[in-house]
């Protein structure tokens, strides 16, 4: 009641102010950048950005005729930077310019490390796309982006149908096709067919092994792409201009998921509904939920894809789980579900110790209670973003490429794989963005994050940092796509 008669009582100079505030952001830029230009370097992602920014009543525009120089995100330099017709670009003189800016600026400023959520958040990384911070006032010409069209052509009786693949839209094309029955190939390499490049990753809906068995497969592959919105090319030879053609082993069928996710009391409860909501809810799967318990008692007829959420499952990891996964299945373990596992015959993952120096003796502790709060911050990560270089030719980076950008929550990190794929590492300078102790920092420059164990015929995932925070990591959800549908 007092905030409301406080209000009532000063409401003239309450609405001065309000909107002085508002002119002001008009006039004079928040920060030291006044223009942000994001590259279409995944045109689905950018478009995600660009609702997230028309939701936040942020003002945008797309391409223009100069180029400029900018912050880099990536190589955090000043770099030369054209405009292209699709780019993103934030212009601060707008009556949302601090909002604007709070979301793009590429390094936060936090004014008190003390913190207890996550430091950094600069939309870029977030959805893992190219842009720049530029001190010059540039504006885009186009009020929307140049879009492809959704059907590229219209033929009868083609060899096949090709999909692009980097996407959530993606992943939903390739469920929906599963779904009904569609046999769906995966391009390992990429090609070239009637001119035309495809990236790796690339679906493949051949018409000879589908219609046998899919009655009005054209129509379905047609409504399927008009439903989702994505762009299908129908194609009329096999004969590739670069790469394999497409009888060869490099274009695997993906079998479909049949996945489970563990939950209990074991489990943190908001890991599980990260993963439960991106599965049902982006991918249109219907996962089964089960018990820890009933890890030791999977029918790889019936799921052949088992995810661990951020947990402890020690006491549940028995031979039985590991028979399923010689079978041929599929297990993700996911932050501290890599802790359930150390040690443990079968999982070769280990975790990587602090370097200690031959001789080295610990020192007495010189620190003072008054400065506790300093030492705290020295072994502190509340939320930093951290470069992933990845293994581009792996399916894990099909639509990511050889960088990925990811949220680090915590300072778990894990020695590379001596028989396996290490498709994810930490290498020197891999921090871009947020308040790390020192300490961390120094256990933080190379390592493990993001690893492959083959197992029989099955594989174990382990993904150290979780890839679908709080379900707003756009770039992290095209990892876990890759992770759930790819043949590896």
């Amino acid at each position: 009641m007092s905030t409301l008669e406080v209000t009532s009582l000063n409401h003239t100079k309450l609405l001065d102010e309000y909107k002085k505030y508002f002119q002001q952001e008009l006039t004079t830029s928040p920060g030291v950048y006044k223009s942000y230009i994001i590259k279409p370097t995944n045109l689905s992602r950018l478009k995600k950005l660009a609702e997230l920014l028309t939701k936040n009543k942020i003002e945008f525009a797309f391409g223009g005729d100069k180029g400029g120089r900018g912050y880099d995100y990536d190589t955090q330099k000043e770099e030369n930077f054209t405009i292209g017709r699709n780019d993103l670009i934030v212009n601060l003189q707008q009556s949302r310019a601090v909002l604007a800016n709070v979301l793009l600026e590429p390094q936060t400023v936090v004014t008190d490390s003390n913190t207890y959520d996550i430091t950094a958040w600069a939309l870029p990384y977030v959805y893992g796309l190219k842009a720049y911070a530029s001190k010059e006032s540039i504006k885009g010409k186009y009020s929307s982006m140049q879009d492809a069209e959704i059907i590229s052509n219209d033929l009868d009786k083609p060899l096949a149908w090709l999909f692009g693949w980097g996407t959530g839209e993606d992943a939903q094309v390739l469920s929906a096709l599963q779904k009904e029955g569609i046999k769906v190939r995966q391009a390992d390499q990429a090609f070239t067919v009637g001119g035309k490049d495809y990236n790796a990753g690339t679906l493949i809906v051949l018409r000879v092994e589908n219609e046998k068995t899919v009655k009005t497969l054209r129509d379905k592959v047609v409504k399927i792409a008009k439903e989702v919105g994505k762009p299908v090319q129908a194609i009329t030879s096999g004969f590739v201009d670069k790469g394999k053609d497409f009888g060869s082993s490099v274009y695997p069928i993906l079998k479909q998921p049949k996945i489970a996710i563990v939950s209990g009391s074991e489990v943190s409860s908001l890991a599980f509904g990260e993963v439960w909501y991106y599965i049902e809810h982006d991918l249109g799967l219907s996962p089964i939920i089960i018990n820890a318990r009933d890890l030791n008692n999977l029918d790889i007829n019936k799921v052949n894809t088992v995810i661990l959420p951020d947990g402890s499952y020690t006491s549940f990891i028995d031979e039985g789980l590991k028979g399923w996964i010689n079978r041929g299945g599929k297990l993700i373990l996911m932050e501290d579900a890599i802790e359930s596992v150390l040690d443990k015959k079968g999982f070769d993952i280990k975790k990587k110790e602090a370097v200690v120096k031959k001789d080295e003796k610990p020192e007495p502790s010189k620190l003072l209670f008054k400065d506790k709060d300093r030492d705290d911050y020295e072994n502190s990560i509340p939320g930093a973003i951290y470069k992933i270089n990845m293994d581009a030719s792996h399916p894990f980076a099909y639509g990511l490429g050889k960088n990925y950008y990811s949220l680090k929550t915590d300072r778990k990190i894990y020695e590379p794989l001596t028989k396996g794929w290490n498709v994810g590492q930490l290498a020197d300078k891999s921090l871009m963005a947020g308040v790390v102790g020192k300490k961390v920092r120094e256990e933080l420059k190379t390592g493990l994050l993001i690893g492959v164990q083959e197992s029989g015929r099955g594989n174990i995932i382990y993904l150290a940092n979780d890839p679908l925070f709080r379900n707003f990591w756009e770039g992290g959800k095209t990892l876990f796509g890759n992770i759930i549908f790819c043949s590896y």
